[in-house]
């Protein structure tokens, strides 16, 4: 893994945190067009997402040996989703919990948040269909910032 050269930092910081800044910038910029202005919708969706997905992808999906795109059936996601509760996304987030109450309901109605029977939560296949050309654009502009930061950074 890189590490950042502490002397290279010194030297590159301006121009470094500018990078770092035009890519923060625009992506919040897509995601704040994305969800019309609605950057809290945003943080609650990340949270019941990445609670969710927790469970495959640090365990179930790396212990597996294979790849998401043949393992990610319905069955193994089923199997390994974890639901949360309004709750723990108002603790996680910091965002009041009627307020984050209101807005899973919007989520729900979007499509991208089920709620179970017991009123756990749970992220919906819809998200990874719905953003997938938003998240490559994204994983692009990170591939990009990645590799001009290690050319300034790395103390070569």
């Amino acid at each position: 893994m890189a590490r950042i050269d502490p002397e290279s930092l010194d030297r590159h910081y301006g121009e470094a945190t500018y990078h770092l800044g035009v890519f923060m910038m625009n992506y919040l910029r897509r995601l704040n067009a994305e969800f019309d202005g609605d950057l809290a919708l945003v943080i609650v969706l990340g949270e019941i997402g990445h609670h969710s997905a927790r469970r495959i992808f640090r365990e179930a999906l790396p212990a597996s040996g294979k790849d998401s795109r043949t393992l990610l059936t319905d069955e193994f996601v089923a199997a390994n989703l974890r639901r949360c509760n309004m709750l723990s996304v108002a603790e996680a987030s910091g965002i009041p919990r009627e307020t984050v109450r209101r807005k899973v309901d919007r989520l729900i109605r979007m499509g991208f948040v089920a709620r179970a029977e017991d009123g756990t939560l749970a992220i919906t296949r819809k998200v990874g269909t719905h953003f997938r050309e938003f998240d490559r654009q994204a994983m692009q502009e990170v591939l990009e910032l990645s590799e001009r930061l290690h050319g300034m950074l790395a103390g070569r």
